[in-house]
């Protein structure tokens, strides 16, 4: 398991990153609660957002995405993933390919 986390400003909170073995894994995030996973190179990520808003950025890449309730983005590694809910909570899916 990695146990890394994401630097966060003052009065944030980090998730740990789960475990690697998982295929498929179900989060809801609080407001401002972020979430980080290492993504080794060459491997694919989706993420399905059901509730809320999600910023996202991976390591590496220039742009930031920000995904609306009932979107997806795909993201393939190597680097950190990180998600942060934005205003409220945040339900979403995540999936290896």
């Amino acid at each position: 398991m990695n146990a890394k986390t994401f630097p966060a400003p003052l009065g944030y909170t980090v998730m740990r990153s789960v475990p690697d073995r998982l295929a498929s894994r179900r989060l809801r995030l609080a407001e401002g609660q972020l979430f980080a996973r290492d993504l080794a190179p060459g491997e694919v990520i989706e993420v399905t957002l059901s509730r809320g808003a999600l910023w996202l950025t991976l390591e590496g890449d220039p742009t930031d995405h920000v995904l609306q309730a009932g979107h997806r983005a795909s993201f393939v590694g190597g680097g950190k993933l990180v998600l942060e809910s934005l205003a409220g909570t945040a339900e979403f899916s995540w999936e290896a390919a």
